[in-house]
């Protein structure tokens, strides 16, 4: 039996896609794309450039896919804090349901829901999670929206906020902060 020539689903969650084969990761409900490994399969691609830029390509797929994850955790998230949801669960705090059910830690779980609050899905899914987070960051510590930061191509130290990376941003967020702390002593 002549081995399949497009995608074959090997579960509700994970894909494998012919070596050459288009993979097209949608960010709603994306299933895992998986390559095969070099040299499986019949007429499998040996070129080490090929596979190198096909991993390449999957690296992009799936870092598109946890940007899409991590807003739509923020907003499971949210609700989740919701005072009667907790009670529910038998828990009293946020917090406390997060150990109890094995999910994120408080740090994380406040980050992917600050990410939903502030962004609509489209822009957290471009910017990714950790830039999205310290958008927010350095949005608190100048009293704007970080919507409003990208809206009017705000930069820092003469970039983009949007093409600076999470790093910059975040460093320039605590600088304000402290700054702001000092000021206020």
């Amino acid at each position: 039996m002549p081995p399949p020539r497009g995608p074959t689903r090997i579960s509700p969650t994970t894909v494998v896609v012919p070596r050459g084969g288009p993979a097209v990761v949608t960010p709603r409900d994306a299933p895992i794309v998986v390559s095969p490994p070099r040299g499986a399969g019949p007429g499998a691609a040996t070129d080490p450039k090929t596979r190198a830029l096909a991993l390449i390509a999957e690296v992009h797929a799936i870092k598109h896919t946890m940007s899409a994850s991590a807003y739509r955790l923020g907003i499971v998230l949210k609700e989740l804090a919701e005072p009667a949801l907790i009670a529910a669960l038998g828990c009293t705090s946020f917090e406390e349901v997060l150990a109890a059910h094995d999910l994120p830690s408080r740090m994380t779980a406040l980050k992917y829901v600050a990410l939903a609050e502030h962004f609509e899905e489209s822009e957290a899914t471009a910017l990714g999670a950790e830039k999205g987070y310290a958008l927010v960051r350095y949005g608190r510590a100048l009293d704007q929206p970080p919507t409003a930061l990208l809206a009017r191509n705000a930069k820092l130290a003469g970039v983009l906020l949007r093409d600076a990376s999470a790093a910059d941003i975040l460093r320039a967020a605590r600088d304000l902060a402290e700054k702001q702390r000092e000021s206020a002593a």
